[in-house]
């Protein structure tokens, strides 16, 4: 395998890597949000039984 080879195989791997890490930041991030609504909604059922 040439260098280049090798170049051109390590930019192919590290494409790979920045597109699952795209995914796994998307997928935290929409976990993230569900929780900080279900926490908001928390939050309004505790003040409502509070008034």
């Amino acid at each position: 395998m040439t260098l280049e080879q090798r170049v051109e195989e390590l930019e192919a791997m590290v494409d790979s890597m920045k597109a699952q890490m795209e995914e796994v930041i998307s997928a935290h991030t929409c976990a993230y949000n569900q929780i900080t609504a279900k926490l908001d909604q928390i939050a309004v059922i505790q003040a409502e039984r509070k008034a």
